[in-house]
């Protein structure tokens, strides 16, 4: 058994808000820390909203009795944090599909995640399924970024009113906008131009963060 020590800032057990898993039930692990600094003032739109300080550590069987111990009939598992690629491996992956644990990631795709043992692809002759998350979601940042995970179950960018749709690198059949927040409001303009965006740009779709406006953690 992996008895590294993962650092988190929360685990807690709720309704997926946004994204093509929306409305589904998962336990979410935040990992703690970041390679990102994401402010307004150093070119990423907004400030980040979430919390991801280093709170606890532990190693991945406390996380699976967490798991179970939270909610037994949820085998699904969403990493976010923060930026959980700098943390999650192939050791961590392992112990949770063998525990019967599904695993979905959230990340700015910066760094590549693992691919599953054995895998000979090179980078980009590789698909979504050369991976061994179950689900890989990327949300790069708006400020220009190395982006290295470039195959995901799908890719979300947040939009404020007024920005342009970056163009994606991200292989993927599933496009999705989110519009920003101020503060823990949604708000409107950010709506009406993410609706705009999505006129011009069919392929996309709008994913409202649901969790926010119904005040569901």
């Amino acid at each position: 058994m992996n008895e590294k020590l993962y650092g988190l800032a929360e685990c807690f057990t709720s309704i997926q808000g946004e994204g093509g898993r929306m409305g589904t039930l998962n336990h979410f692990i935040r990992f703690a820390a970041c390679n990102l600094d994401c402010k307004a003032a150093t070119g990423y739109g907004f400030d980040c909203d979430t919390d991801f300080k280093l709170k606890m550590r532990m190693t991945v069987q406390q996380i699976i009795d967490w798991c179970r111990k939270s909610n037994p009939n949820c085998n699904w598992c969403i990493l976010t944090g923060g930026e959980p690629a700098l943390q999650v491996d192939l050791a961590f992956i392992d112990a949770m599909n063998g525990a019967g644990f599904y695993l979905a990631i959230e990340t700015n795709g910066t760094v590549q995640l693992p691919k599953v043992r054995g895998c000979t692809c090179v980078d980009g002759q590789e698909d979504v399924n050369s991976y061994a998350l179950n689900w890989i979601t990327v949300s790069p940042k708006k400020s220009p970024l190395p982006i290295k995970q470039l195959v995901a179950s799908e890719v979300k960018y947040v939009l404020a009113a007024g920005d342009p749709l970056p163009l994606s690198p991200v292989l993927t059949d599933r496009h999705f906008i989110s519009p920003a927040f101020c503060g823990s409001n949604l708000d409107p303009a950010a709506v009406e131009w993410c609706i705009k965006v999505i006129h011009d740009n069919p392929t996309w779709r709008l994913s409202l963060q649901t969790h926010k406006w119904i005040n569901v953690r």
